[in-house]
């Protein structure tokens, strides 16, 4: 469809030339309405599918066709020389400034200011008329490189919402750590990638959480629980999918065997007796499952709640965990 719109394109502009040769303003009009509508949908649909440079291309052509049309207004229209050939200037440069990106931001204003300067000095200006047409695209240039820097600057701020958005949606907000939905697709990613990879799930639960939240408060608590977090990230491989899944348990999927991961799961303990987290008298309960070719996560998960529960109670660990 882009190729029958450019070769569209290429007709009426041959007979937008044979009528600007005649002088024949109505069908210039008519000729340039066509090609503006055609250059629009170009720019629409080159949009949609994420073809950034058609799209610049097609916002280009368009604001030069609007200067073009409105210098040959301005030439052979029967009115004055500056007003249409100002208005029509300010309406090309305004679509580059809306229209453009990076580096096509110059060459639209190239585009916009080339029919107005060709004609410019085919009429043989007076110096009168130079001193305004150097002056109208002076303030235009400043004007319209001062609303580019600002829509500049909302677009990266909008970015940088945006992001943060997405970054508060899918971690925890107290430790950092992936919340249940981004660590179900992150889990998710990950086997998609590693389909024939072992695997294993740590689901971790710490012991005596509640008796220290009683004792000493939440704050106390929540630091805790930062801090174990923060254990977590440096222990555990960087490729492991960690998560918080509320109160005291998290979960961990890291690569390799079940007994890899029984491995982790003493230096994760042995992390609880260091001197950032001993001043908490925290142990931690720990289930493992490991992944199997077909499984289901939610069956892997339970496996590993399971686990963890028992656990939990051979080591008698005392009520208020």
């Amino acid at each position: 469809m882009v190729g029958v719109a450019g070769v569209f394109i290429v007709y009426v502009f041959v007979e937008l030339a044979q009528a600007v040769r005649v002088r024949e303003m109505v069908t210039i009009r008519l000729l340039g309405g066509l090609t503006l509508l055609a250059f629009t949908w170009s720019w629409l649909h080159a949009r949609r599918d994420g073809r950034q440079t058609l799209a610049a291309l097609s916002g280009l052509a368009y604001s030069t066709t609007v200067s073009l049309l409105t210098t040959l207004a301005a030439a052979y229209g029967g009115s004055e020389f500056g007003v249409p050939l100002a208005y029509g200037y300010l309406i090309a440069v305004l679509n580059v400034v809306l229209w453009s990106e990076g580096g096509w931001f110059l060459l639209g204003f190239v585009g916009a200011l080339t029919p107005p300067t060709i004609l410019m000095f085919m009429r043989e200006p007076t110096t009168t008329e130079i001193v305004d047409y150097v002056a109208l695209h002076a303030v235009t240039i400043i004007v319209a490189s001062l609303v580019f820097y600002m829509r500049q600057l909302i677009f990266r701020e909008t970015a940088t919402l945006h992001a943060a958005l997405r970054k508060e949606a899918s971690v925890d907000t107290l430790t950092g750590l992936l919340n249940r939905r981004a660590w179900a697709e992150r889990v998710s990613t990950w086997e998609q990638a590693h389909p024939h990879d072992a695997a294993t799930l740590m689901y971790m639960d710490l012991d005596r959480f509640k008796t220290l939240n009683d004792a000493h408060g939440h704050d106390v608590g929540d630091r805790a629980l930062v801090v174990f977090a923060e254990a977590l990230r440096t222990v555990l491989p960087q490729a492991a999918a960690i998560a918080r899944f509320g109160g005291d348990e998290f979960v961990a999927l890291v690569p390799g065997t079940i007994e890899e991961a029984e491995r982790l799961g003493h230096e994760v303990r042995a992390a609880l007796a260091g001197p950032s987290l001993r001043e908490f008298g925290l142990s931690v309960s720990i289930g493992l499952a490991a992944s199997t070719p077909g499984g289901s996560r939610e069956a892997m998960l339970h496996d590993a709640d399971q686990a963890m529960l028992a656990t939990k109670g051979a080591r008698a660990a005392p009520s208020g965990g």
